[in-house]
C-alpha cells in the first residue's frame, strides 16, 4: 500500500511540475501568492482571512466543490487533512465522521450558523447531505463550545450558501444505474441577491437492496434595507435508502426515509460604525423512518425532532475597529416524538437551553489574542462553563510570513433526551466535557504553505452504557493527542497539497484504542491544469485502528486501507466542460467501517454547463 502510495506521489510531483511549468509562461509575477486568501466566518463567528485564524482548519471551497463532483457531504469530508468520513458501504449509507478524532456527536454542525445536529439522536449521520449546492464547508479543529456550545467539544462544520450570479448545470451518471445532477441559478440586482440550488442522486448500489435516492433544495434571498441586511434561506433533505444484509442488521427488506428542513432568518442591524447586532432565528426538523418487516425484532422505528434556535450577538468596534468585542445569547427550545413497533417512547418532550457567551479579539501589530467564555443553561441538569484563550503571532517580511500560536480551550456536550430520560437513561448524568492545549507554527514563503500542529484533547464523563446496571452512566475518560503538518504548493491555478497526522485515542480507564480513529492519515491531493483540460487526483493512506465486530460483539483490529480517487474535464468552450469521475482508481478492496464492504472502482461521465 505504500508503494502505491509513493508511486502516487512521484506521479503528482511530475505532473504539477509540467504543469506549473506551461503555466509559468503565461502567468505573470503578481498571480503569485502564498496562499490564496480564503475568508473563514466559523472560527470566530467573525469573517477573517485564513492567515489571521488561530489553530487548524480546512476549508473546501467552490471551486473544489465543483472539480471533484462530491456526492456527499461525506465524501467531501474525506478530502479535509483532519476529517474522516466512513461509511457503511456505498453511497447514501451510514457515516461515521471524526474531526481530528472527534466523532460527529462532539462536533456541531450548522448551515450559515444554523445548528443542524438533530436533539433526537446522538449523532448526525452527513450522508443524506449534498456538498455541491453550498458555496463552501468550514471545518475548525477542536473544542468550539465557547462559541457554539454542546456538541462542539471536538470541533465545528459549517456550510455556507452560494450567492453566485448566473446558471450552471451538471448531469453526471455512471455504473450501477447511478445518476447525479444539480443546477445554481443566482442573481444579484442592486442590492438585492438570489440563490436557487438543487441537488438529485440516484444509484441501484453494488447489493441487493442497497438503492439510494436523495434530493437537497437550498435557496437563499440578501437585500439590503438602509443599515439593515436580511438575508433568509430555506433548506429542504429527501433522502431514501435501501440498507443490505450484513451482521448488524440480518434482513433484505430493511429500508429508511430521512427529511430535513431548515430555515434560516439571519439579520445584521449596523447601528453605527462601531456597534452592530446580528441575530439569526432557526428552524430545524428532521423526520427519520426505519421499517424492516423481515426483521426478527424491530420492525419499524420513528423519531422526529424540531428545533427552534435564535442567536443574537453584539459586535463592538469602539475601542478599536482591529480588536472587537463579541457579546452573544442563545435560546434553544426542541421538540421530541418516537415511537416503535412497541408503542411510544416520547411524546412531545421538551429538551431546552439558554446561553450567554463573551468574545474579545485583541489585534496589535502581528499579535492577534482571542479569548472568550460561555455559559450554558439547560432544563433538566447543571449548566455548563466553557472558556478560551488563544494567541498568534505573525511575523511577516519579503516574500514569507511565520505565524506562531497556542490554544487553550474547553467544551462540552449536553446529555440527549435518549441518553437521559429513555428506559435505560439516567436522569442523573452530566455534561461530557473536553480540555483542549495545542500550540503550533504556520510558514509560508512564495507559493509554498506549510502547517504544523500538536494538540492534546482530555474528555471526561462521556457516557457509556453499563451492562451490570443496564443504565447509562458518565464512567469514561479518553485523551486524544497527536502532531500534523500539512502542506500546500500553489502556482497560479495550480496547487500540490500533502497533509499527515499521527494519532493517539485512548481509553484512559482500560487503556484501549478508542474505535475507528487510526494510527495515522496521509493525504495527498493535485490539482493541474493544462490549456483547456484539468486534472484532480487524490489519495488517502488510513492505518490500522480498533473496530467493532457485529458479528462477534466484540473487537477487531481493522486493517490499513489505500483508496485513489480522480476527476479530469476538457472545456470545450468557455460554457461547456465534459469529465470523468473515477472512485477507487487501482479497484482496491478494502472496507471504512468492519463489515461493510466500500466501493470498488466507479466510473462516471458527466457535463458541466454555465451562462
Amino acid at each position: 500500500m505504500f508503494k502505491k502510495f509513493f508511486i502516487f506521489l512521484s506521479a503528482c510531483l511530475i505532473i504539477t511540475h509540467l504543469s506549473f511549468s506551461e503555466t509559468n509562461k503565461k502567468k505573470k509575477k503578481e498571480d503569485e501568492t502564498i496562499v490564496r486568501e480564503t475568508i473563514v466566518v466559523t472560527a470566530t463567528s467573525l469573517k477573517e482571512d485564513s492567515k489571521s485564524v488561530i489553530g487548524q482548519f480546512s476549508i473546501i471551497d467552490s471551486e473544489q466543490i465543483k472539480n471533484w463532483k462530491f456526492v456527499n457531504l461525506s465524501e467531501a469530508l474525506s478530502f479535509a487533512n483532519d476529517t474522516l468520513s466512513f461509511t457503511t458501504g456505498s453511497y447514501g449509507q451510514m457515516s461515521s465522521s471524526f474531526v481530528r478524532g472527534a466523532s460527529s456527536k462532539q462536533t456541531v454542525f450548522m448551515i450559515n450558523g444554523i445548528k443542524i445536529n438533530d436533539p433526537a439522536s446522538l449523532s448526525l449521520d452527513v450522508s443524506p447531505i449534498a456538498a455541491n449546492i453550498f458555496n463552501q464547508i468550514e471545518i475548525i479543529d477542536g473544542p468550539q463550545s465557547p462559541l457554539y456550545g454542546s456538541e462542539a467539544m471536538g470541533g465545528a462544520v459549517n456550510l455556507i450558501s452560494k450567492s453566485k450570479d448566473g446558471f450552471s448545470f451538471s448531469a453526471m451518471g455512471g455504473e450501477n444505474s447511478t445518476y447525479n445532477g444539480n443546477f445554481n441559478i443566482g442573481k444579484t440586482y442592486n442590492n438585492i441577491s438570489f440563490s436557487l440550488n438543487y441537488n438529485y442522486f440516484s444509484s441501484n448500489g453494488i447489493y441487493e437492496n442497497n438503492d439510494f435516492k436523495n434530493s437537497n433544495l437550498l435557496s437563499s434571498l440578501s437585500f439590503k434595507l438602509g443599515r439593515t441586511k436580511i438575508a433568509p434561506f430555506f433548506y429542504i433533505v429527501d433522502s431514501k435508502i435501501g440498507i443490505p444484509f450484513n451482521y448488524g442488521y440480518p434482513s433484505l427488506q430493511r429500508r429508511a426515509q430521512t427529511k430535513i428542513q431548515v430555515i434560516g432568518l439571519p439579520f445584521d442591524f449596523k447601528f453605527t460604525d462601531n456597534l452592530n447586532f446580528k441575530f439569526n432565528l432557526g428552524y430545524y426538523k428532521r423526520d427519520y423512518e426505519l421499517k424492516d418487516p423481515g426483521a426478527y425484532w424491530g420492525k419499524y422505528y420513528n423519531s422526529i425532532s424540531k428545533n427552534y434556535q435564535l442567536n443574537g450577538r453584539f459586535i463592538y468596534k469602539g475601542i478599536n475597529q482591529k480588536s472587537p468585542t463579541l457579546l452573544g445569547f442563545e435560546i434553544l427550545n426542541s421538540k421530541i416524538w418516537e415511537k416503535t413497533d412497541a408503542g411510544k417512547s416520547f411524546d412531545n418532550r421538551k429538551y431546552d437551553s439558554n446561553s450567554v457567551y463573551l468574545q474579545q479579539i485583541f489585534n496589535y501589530q502581528g499579535l492577534k489574542i482571542v479569548g472568550g467564555l460561555r455559559y450554558d443553561k439547560y432544563r433538566d441538569f447543571k449548566s455548563n462553563i466553557s472558556p478560551k484563550i488563544s494567541a498568534l503571532y505573525n511575523l511577516t517580511g519579503n516574500g514569507y510570513y511565520a505565524g506562531l500560536y497556542g490554544i487553550y480551550s474547553g467544551g462540552f456536550r449536553a446529555p440527549k433526551p435518549v441518553e437521559y430520560a429513555s428506559v435505560w437513561g439516567n436522569p442523573n448524568l452530566k455534561p461530557e466535557k473536553s480540555e483542549n492545549i495545542e500550540f503550533g507554527v504556520n510558514f509560508g514563503y512564495e507559493n509554498l504553505l506549510i502547517k504544523t500542529g500538536y494538540f492534546n484533547t482530555k474528555y471526561t464523563d462521556l457516557i457509556v452504557y453499563n451492562f451490570a446496571t443496564y443504565k447509562l452512566e458518565n464512567s469514561e475518560n479518553d485523551t486524544i493527542k497527536g502532531f500534523n503538518i500539512k502542506t500546500m504548493y500553489n502556482f497560479g491555478k495550480n496547487n500540490l497539497s500533502l497533509s499527515y497526522m499521527k494519532i493517539s485515542a485512548i481509553n484512559d480507564i482500560t487503556g484501549e484504542k478508542l474505535l475507528r480513529r487510526p494510527d495515522y492519515i496521509l493525504k495527498a491531493m493535485v490539482h493541474a491544469e493544462y490549456k483547456k483540460a484539468y486534472l484532480n487526483f487524490f489519495g488517502r493512506f488510513i492505518g490500522k485502528r480498533k473496530d467493532y465486530n457485529e458479528k462477534t460483539f466484540g473487537t477487531v483490529n481493522a486493517d490499513a486501507f489505500t483508496v485513489f480517487s480522480l476527476t479530469a474535464g476538457y472545456n470545450v468552450n468557455k460554457n461547456i466542460s465534459l469529465f470523468v469521475k473515477v472512485h477507487n482508481v487501482f479497484n482496491n478492496e478494502y472496507y471504512e467501517i468492519f463489515g461493510y464492504k466500500s466501493l470498488p472502482r466507479q466510473f462516471y461521465i458527466g457535463l458541466d454547463y454555465s451562462l
